[in-house]
């Protein structure tokens, strides 16, 4: 089964002309949502988390009918009627993964100098031994940091899950009643990014991959201005 991943980078793009541009378009909600951010990149990073969102459904379902976006409990949206989807961003990128069958999770960040012992309480002991021993301690942390956010936002918890209460050494994970797969996203060397693909049965009869597309945004603006916004009922 595969993960389609729709991404973008605004590195370069001039904010405040995106926004004049693509507000006609979108439905009230999703502005008043974007417009509470105080920073132009963080708002910025959400609006498009939600047109690549819009783009990939549109391009893998068509535009005969609008979806509805729901949310649980713990704030994770899903769709009543469509397929599965997860959004993350980190610096200029930002990413929309699309399943028609599993659920997923996914978490990219830019890879920069942090101090990763700060963190060491979110690890198992293993995981943590990996990371110190390994030839560059930096890139494994975040490693297994992505992809234990990806867990977490596959299942939907959030951080109500303890992160040192699973490991993510292995390429597959068996946790909470629920079989896990992790996927390393390769967008570019200064990120770290992992997809996660979770099922009730094991993945052994079952292959799953993902197909990234890269989409400008200029592209996004024209489908904007083909399509009516399909992404109803925002809250």
């Amino acid at each position: 089964m595969i993960t389609f991943i729709y991404w973008t980078d605004f590195s370069g793009s001039d904010i405040d002309l995106f926004f004049s541009v693509c507000h006609p378009y979108l439905t009230p909600q999703i502005v008043n949502k974007q417009m509470k951010y105080k920073n132009k990149e963080a708002a910025l990073s959400y609006l498009l988390g939600r047109l690549l969102l819009w783009y990939g459904t549109i391009d893998l379902l068509g535009s005969s009918s609008p979806l509805t976006l729901c949310f649980t409990n713990h704030e994770k949206p899903y769709f009543k009627e469509g397929p599965f989807f997860n959004i993350s961003h980190s610096g200029n990128y930002v990413a929309c993964a699309i399943n028609s069958k599993y659920n997923i999770g996914m978490d990219l960040e830019i890879i920069k100098p942090i101090c990763y012992t700060d963190f060491q309480d979110y690890f198992t002991i293993p995981e943590w031994d990996y990371i110190v021993d390994s030839a560059s301690p930096t890139q494994t942390f975040y490693k297994l940091w992505t992809r234990k956010e990806a867990v977490i936002k596959a299942d939907g918890k959030g951080l109500g899950i303890p992160l040192n209460s699973f490991s993510t050494l292995e390429d597959t994970l068996y946790f909470n009643s629920q079989h896990f797969l992790f996927e390393e996203l390769d967008f570019s060397s200064e990120y770290m990014g992992h997809l996660v693909v979770m099922s009730e049965s094991d993945f052994s009869s079952n292959s799953t991959e993902h197909i990234s597309h890269f989409i400008p945004l200029e592209e996004l603006l024209i489908k904007l201005k083909t399509f009516p916004f399909l992404l109803s009922d925002l809250n």
